[in-house]
């Protein structure tokens, strides 16, 4: 087992994989096993814990869980409860009579054969963060001989464990804090002040309408609440179509649909933006009308868009780096959208944008933007024409 972990689990990158080896290694070595699992805990703002598990033949299932996990029944009074708590191992052996007392899964475990369980916590610098648990359908279960030798290996174990887990977590804060695509140029190496390349995107610029007067008239609590909603509104017509969510900044939101170099694919970003900024405002809309009857405040909000080149990367101080996107095309993006309020519609794109999509569009006007030298030419789509905005 040391000799398949040192050799070939330290390359492992993925939690499957490593207990699907784990699991082959030690059936090959002549263990009697028939299901090994490993749960952990991990730090995420969404997911509390995930769990992997093997059978023979290599079947390997892996699992998430949320924080209401914790206080739930398939937790409470549960096997890997009591080896968490106690930092100790734990062996059950399901061919005895069940008590009246007993937690669900060893009912689960007899009903598939299994006669023996013997559970081990992963311990990491300070404590148990996790634990792997071993059964078989063996009959007698496990000999001493067998829980001598898995005494011995899940110390080699914890440790690659330990490393896949904080892997993960650091992925899930960078898709978190910074979004997935800026997450992966970091972790690809795009660590250093002023590490930048070009991109060609379309640029969505969103911002709350009365930011300043509802932060002063509403409680705290529900400021953040309404915040929270509109974000959500925003992520989840943007991430569906390949767009990312750069930057929350304060209630402005800039997100990207970046487009490669293939034929096309200028347009089906532009058309992603305008698609993802025209669900958004149609999703807003029912919520509102949900709001109203309940007496809360409507959320409103404009969106610019254009399409052009940037440069994205890491900008900021010394010690405190942002991974970013500046340059002409996000500054008229946001120019677009300042400029919403002023045409009375809720989206405002560029010509560039308007001419890059088969999508119904209306001219609202010639106008000059604010740091723009030309007069600027910009659109809406046609239902907007006249519409309340949002």
């Amino acid at each position: 087992m040391t000799d398949w972990l040192l050799k070939e689990g330290r390359y492992t990158t993925r939690i499957g994989a490593l207990i699907a080896g784990l699991g082959n290694t030690l059936v090959d070595g002549g263990a009697p096993l028939n299901r090994l699992r490993i749960s952990t805990r991990i730090l995420h703002p969404l997911v509390a814990a995930w769990s992997a598990h093997w059978r023979p033949g290599g079947h390997t299932e892996q699992s998430e869980f949320g924080f209401d996990m914790f206080a739930s029944g398939q937790y409470q009074g549960s096997p890997g409860q009591t080896i968490m708590e106690s930092g100790l191992p734990l062996r059950i052996r399901l061919a005895e009579a069940a008590s009246s007392d007993e937690h669900p899964l060893l009912d689960e475990l007899r009903s598939v054969g299994l006669v023996d369980y013997y559970g081990w916590p992963l311990h990491g610098e300070t404590n148990a963060f996790g634990y792997c648990s071993f059964a078989t359908s063996r009959p007698g279960g496990f000999s001493e001989s067998d829980i001598a030798k898995f005494d011995s290996i899940v110390p080699f174990i914890a440790p690659f464990v330990e490393a896949l887990n904080m892997r993960r977590i650091t992925v899930a804060l960078l898709d978190t804090y910074v979004g997935r695509r800026a997450g992966e140029r970091v972790l690809g190496g795009q660590i250093r002040r002023g590490d930048c390349e070009r991109i060609r995107a379309a640029f969505w610029y969103s911002d709350l309408r009365d930011f300043t007067r509802l932060s002063e008239e509403l409680p705290p609590d529900e400021m953040v609440e309404l915040l929270n909603c509109y974000f959500d509104v925003v992520d989840s017509a943007v991430r569906p179509r390949a767009g990312e969510v750069l930057q929350f900044i304060g209630d402005a939101v800039l997100a990207v649909f970046e487009a490669d170099k293939e034929e096309g694919s200028a347009r089906t970003a532009c058309e992603s933006a305008f698609d993802a900024a025209r669900e958004a405002l149609a999703h807003m809309a029912r919520i509102n009308a949900a709001r109203r009857a309940a007496g809360k405040v409507e959320i409103r909000f404009g969106v610019g868009l254009h399409f052009g080149e940037a440069t994205c990367g890491n900008v900021g101080a010394e010690k405190r780096l942002s991974f970013n996107v500046v340059g002409p095309a996000v500054n008229m993006t946001a120019r677009l959208e300042s400029l919403s309020k002023q045409v009375g519609v809720p989206l405002v794109v560029s010509s560039t944008v308007a001419n890059s999509i088969v999508r119904p569009v209306a001219s609202v006007g010639t106008y000059v933007l604010k740091g723009i030298h030309d007069m600027q030419e910009v659109y809406t789509a046609t239902e907007l024409i006249g519409a309340d905005p949002n």
